[in-house]
């Protein structure tokens, strides 16, 4: 339980990146060095199954672009 309520923090946390990134506050290169965090962190057995048990809590946008990195490596 514990490692899930951290996997829920960082989601909240890289999915505020991202709308930072999307509002053009963070440059592409620097959005780069946080993609490549968030796709090494999405490897975790315990981040997919946040992803699929809260999506609705997250901004649209940010769940899809963690789909497509789900989806990537299946």
């Amino acid at each position: 339980m514990v490692i899930r309520n951290y996997v829920i923090m960082l989601y909240g946390f890289f999915e505020r990146v991202y709308f930072l990134y999307r509002r053009k506050w963070i440059d592409e290169e620097t959005w780069k060095q946080w993609a490549a965090f968030l796709e090494l962190f999405s490897l975790h057995p315990v981040f997919k199954e946040v992803h699929q048990s809260s999506g609705e809590m997250w901004d649209k946008p940010f769940v899809d672009y963690v789909a497509s990195l789900l989806n990537r490596k299946t």
